[in-house]
């Protein structure tokens, strides 16, 4: 490998490694983009790789750019860049606040001694330019660099839904994962009631682990759990919205994606979202349904994208 391989090191997770999400299809973007831009990376998996295969990666490395979420882990992968003098950026993935982040006294230390903390939303940007100014706002968002495939028999879903004469409303639940309030993060359970109740419309759960899935395996009217990954972006352009009832998010991928395909999109109201989403309370009936019984035109705004802010942040480096 030469030097100009270890220019820059990711740290981060794939979906064939950690399942897709917001934060592994942001990676992977990423890596497209840089790919198709003939920039030079090396990725480090830590899904895949032991701890000790990531020192010895920083120590041949000019700069680092951290995508962990685990507090822990990434206190440590920022330590080991102080301790070497290693310049790393730290991508925020969610809101940062202290409320809400915990331990907040390691994340303090992990944005303070970045050279550009890379922030998602506007409260974590609020909070995080008074630990360290050089604090950059950019948004997730990148569109595809690759052609991506849905595969045929969910196509015939959304037509034979379209066919009934209902609306095609897609959610996203990666697992049925608790916040530390004790709520259902995707807010899926709710969902599945709610629409279950509501014959004009058809709920299509993308849920990758399968675990919802299995709980619902005798069938609920009206809603349909895929129990696998499949390419959200692809989906998102043959059916008429997206919903997403999250207790806590940062700035969501496929909120991103759905506007830029000019979907409509209901989006609880627990952090800043872009201009076109409609905002409701967090699994509240009445507040989800204000949204649906309201109309509005479909937003043509410019759906911001990231990547060349991000690429460059690593260019101002050489």
């Amino acid at each position: 490998m030469s030097e100009k391989q270890q220019n820059l090191l990711i740290i981060g997770t794939l979906p064939s490694s950690a399942g897709v999400g917001g934060v592994t299809v942001h990676v992977e973007r990423i890596l497209q983009y840089l790919d198709k831009q003939k920039y030079p990376y090396t990725l480090f998996d830590y899904k895949k790789e032991s701890f000790h295969t990531v020192i010895r990666r920083i120590w041949q490395s000019k700069a680092v750019h951290i995508h962990v979420c685990n507090p822990y882990y990434m206190f440590l992968i920022t330590l080991v860049c102080s301790l070497f003098n290693k310049k790393y950026f730290l991508t925020l993935h969610g809101k940062y606040t202290p409320e809400i982040q915990h331990p907040w006294a390691i994340i303090k230390y992990a944005i303070k001694h970045a050279l550009v903390p890379i922030v998602l939303n506007k409260d974590s940007y609020e909070v995080c330019w008074k630990i360290n100014s050089n604090t950059s706002l950019i948004p997730a968002f990148i569109p595809p660099q690759i052609k991506e495939v849905l595969e045929p028999e969910i196509i015939k879903l959304v037509e034979e839904i379209h066919k009934r004469g209902n609306m095609a409303v897609v959610t996203y639940g990666f697992d049925d994962n608790i916040d530390i309030n004790g709520n259902e993060i995707y807010g899926i359970n709710f969902l599945v009631s709610f629409f279950s109740e509501h014959p004009k419309y058809e709920l299509i759960v993308v849920n990758p682990t399968g675990n919802y899935e299995k709980k619902y395996r005798k069938g609920v009217e009206h809603v349909h759990i895929i129990g696998h990954p499949l390419p959200l972006y692809e989906l998102f352009k043959i059916v008429d919205m997206f919903v997403r009832n999250t207790s806590k998010d940062g700035d969501s991928l496929s909120v991103k994606e759905a506007l830029y395909l000019r979907r409509r999109v209901l989006c609880t109201d627990v952090v800043d979202r872009p201009r076109g989403v409609q905002l409701f309370k967090y699994s509240d009936s009445d507040s989800l349904n204000n949204c649906l019984d309201t109309t509005i035109s479909i937003n043509d705004g410019e759906v911001m994208s990231g990547e060349k802010a991000i690429i460059q942040l690593y260019r101002n480096l050489q």
